[in-house]
């Protein structure tokens, strides 16, 4: 299976009285269970481009870079207690 037709989202959250919007691609699972799909595991560093009228998803190598969007989550000694 190299295709399938997939769903694009945009999902707003309230966090702390702030309205975000984030878009949300879902892969079928038909396609992500390939033997082919090149991201294995539960949780992998991507990077995504555009080119053109495409979008390019690829694994991202390397330290993350700072203006990428990335940073990661807080774990939980560094998560906010909230009163």
């Amino acid at each position: 299976m190299k295709e399938a037709a997939a769903n694009y989202i945009v999902v707003r959250k309230k966090i702390r009285g702030r309205i975000y919007e984030a878009g949300r691609i879902f892969i079928p699972t038909k396609l992500s269970s390939d033997s082919s799909f090149p991201f294995k595991g539960r949780r992998v560093r991507v990077l995504i481009r555009i080119s053109g009228d495409k979008l390019v998803i690829s694994k991202l190598r390397g330290a993350p870079n700072p203006r990428s969007g990335g940073g990661g989550r807080r774990g939980k000694a560094g998560r906010r207690r909230r009163c």
